[in-house]
């Protein structure tokens, strides 16, 4: 981790993080993800408007060259992560980790009380992955409307098997 440093994204970063969210899912089985949505990545506005609201991090290499990222969005009493990608060579080096907890540091400064995200169920880098992170899956029956529309919509936009998970701040 020591070859790494996570900061809050620059504005020269931006133009950077499509090439990370792509490289990312190219590597998910065809199975779960549609070509449309394997193409598709995190509009610029929303980028743009996550860095200026301190909403988006990277993952920065020895030569400020980003290589990772995360951006969440706040909802409700949750903050909700968006996207979280690492280029496939650097992963395995605690990056999405490092991550993450600058969106629970965020969380915890807003006084929200817990994170939440969408993932896929079998896929080992993601549900599997948030579970060792102290994430549970959302039972249907208590998941918030927003994050039934959010599964709904990834359903209908070619995402399979996808389930809500959530770390509670209180938890940490």
């Amino acid at each position: 981790m020591s070859l790494y440093t996570i900061e809050p994204a620059r504005e020269e970063d931006i133009g950077k993080l499509a090439f990370i969210e792509l490289a990312a899912a190219a590597l998910f089985p065809d199975d779960v993800i549609s070509p449309e949505e394997r193409a598709s990545v995190v509009p610029l506005e929303q980028l743009v408007d996550a860095r200026l609201q301190g909403r988006l991090w990277v993952a920065l290499t020895q030569l400020n060259e980003p290589v990772g990222f995360i951006i969440v969005e706040p909802e409700a009493d949750a903050g909700f992560i968006v996207e979280l990608d690492v280029l496939p060579e650097h992963q395995g080096r605690g990056l999405g980790r490092a991550l993450i907890q600058c969106v629970v540091r965020w969380a915890q400064k807003e006084g929200l009380s817990r994170i939440t995200l969408t993932t896929f169920s079998e896929v080992p880098w993601n549900a599997p992955f948030y579970e060792r992170l102290g994430f549970s899956r959302i039972e249907r029956s208590q998941i918030t409307e927003g994050l039934i529309r959010k599964l709904d919509d990834e359903m209908h936009r070619g995402l399979h098997g996808r389930v809500a998970m959530e770390l509670l701040i209180d938890s940490i």
